[in-house]
Parts: C-alpha cells; structure tokens; sequence
C-alpha cells in the first residue's frame, strides 16, 4: 500500500498537471477540434489499429459519445473505420494518411504549448524538473509493465 505522503504529492501532481492542461491554448489547424477530438487522435495514432470498446476503455467515454466524435473524423478524413469481417458487431478504426500527417501536426503544436507553458522555468529549475520526470516515467512504465504482465493488481 502507497504511502499518505506519497498519495498527497501524486493527487497534487495530478491536480497541477490537470490545471496547467485546462490553461493550454489549441492553436493552428488542430484548433478546429475539442480536446476531446484531438486525444481520441493521438490515443489511435499511439495504439494504431484499435475497435470502439477498447478506445472507450482508454478515454473513460460513453461509446455512444465516442462514435459521434469517430464518425466526425472519419468524415474529415483523418481516420478510416473498417467493420470486423468475423464479427460485423466490431468497428475498427486507424488513421488515414492525411491523419497522420495531422497528428504529427498536433505533437508539434503540443511540445510548442509546453515549452511556452514552462518557459518560465529557470534552467536549475528545468533540469530539476527534467530529473525527477525522468525518474517517474521510469517508474510508471515499470508499474504499467507490471500491469500488462498480470503481476499487479
């Protein structure tokens, strides 16, 4: 069991990054889209090829609210849906070629808002950021890793 201390600075962090997030400005072309659109995007540009029910587990959203938001990209052209021949009841959806392109658009514009969002950062304080990150992405992926293994619960 996690430690109080360790829960508090979690749920801060948690609360912070939450914050900082809402205060992000979309801008360029992915302005055109929710927030809601543009994580859907980047969620399938991460997994590839992936079926409405596992894509509403990822972003805890209804699946009725997910085909809405699906069929609005498919009709833009940035993902293709594609019905499970063995099972007609599965849709799968990946990008298309104009969606990836626009995803590398969108990180592009994402590392932009970070780095204006923490550009008030000094570089001792950067570097102290940057280590202690580091050191959470190693520890994340090690408990993810140990999810996906079945060894955690």
């Amino acid at each position: 069991m996690a430690g109080k201390e360790f829960i508090d600075l979690m749920q801060r962090n948690i609360f912070i990054t939450g914050w900082l997030q809402s205060h992000m400005k979309v801008k360029g072309e992915s302005a055109s889209y929710s927030k809601q659109h543009l994580r859907t995007l980047m969620r399938i540009s991460i997994i590839g090829r992936v079926r409405l029910k596992d894509l509403s587990k990822y972003d805890e959203v209804p699946t009725s609210n997910l085909c809405t938001m699906l069929k609005h990209l498919v009709h833009d052209g940035l993902i293709k849906s594609q019905r499970d021949k063995a099972d007609h009841r599965n849709v799968w959806y990946s990008l298309s070629k104009k969606g990836e392109t626009f995803s590398k658009k969108v990180i592009a514009e994402l590392r932009s808002m970070i780095a204006e969002m923490f550009s008030p950062l000094n570089k001792t304080q950067e570097k102290r950021l940057s280590a202690a990150l580091k050191t959470m992405n190693e520890i994340m992926g090690e408990l993810k890793q140990s999810y996906i293994n079945g060894e955690a619960k």
